[in-house]
């Protein structure tokens, strides 16, 4: 009787010990699957970021010479494909928001090293800087 007393009273706590622990285990899948779906979307967002700013850079390069309008459909049609090959999905107006934000990012990075000679230019910015005649370093 006492050992049927026993095995009852450790196969409730067994039961009452599996329900505490799945309950508490679905608790923090419910606070963790939340935050790793939030740094999904930051880590997209920040690939989508990168993806228009160089199709930006590549476009001013590519098409120099030609209106910006073009410059920016062609910006738009290499990051839609590019991100597209990826398998990241990105709305039209999305899209075209962030490679209006890549060009206003590149037009201030032009701007800044014209007003401050002496960022970084690289090598071919350096040979250039030296050999012009119209604008001495430092002014």
């Amino acid at each position: 009787m006492v050992e049927t007393l026993q095995n009852e009273v450790a196969s409730v706590v067994i039961q009452i010990l599996t329900i505490v622990l799945l309950t508490a285990g679905s608790a923090v899948l419910g606070l963790i699957v939340p935050y790793v779906k939030k740094l999904k979307q930051k880590d997209t967002l920040g690939i989508i970021d990168i993806v228009t700013n160089r199709a930006v850079q590549l476009a001013d390069k590519e098409l120099k010479g030609k209106a910006g309008a073009e410059k920016f459909q062609y910006a738009l049609e290499l990051s839609s494909a590019t991100l597209a090959e990826w398998g990241i999905k990105v709305s039209a107006d999305q899209l075209k928001a962030e490679v209006q934000d890549g060009y206003n990012k590149f037009k201030s990075s032009l701007t800044a090293a014209e007003e401050n000679p002496f960022v970084d230019l690289g090598l071919d910015g350096v040979i250039q800087a030296v050999r012009s005649d119209t604008k001495p370093l430092g002014k």
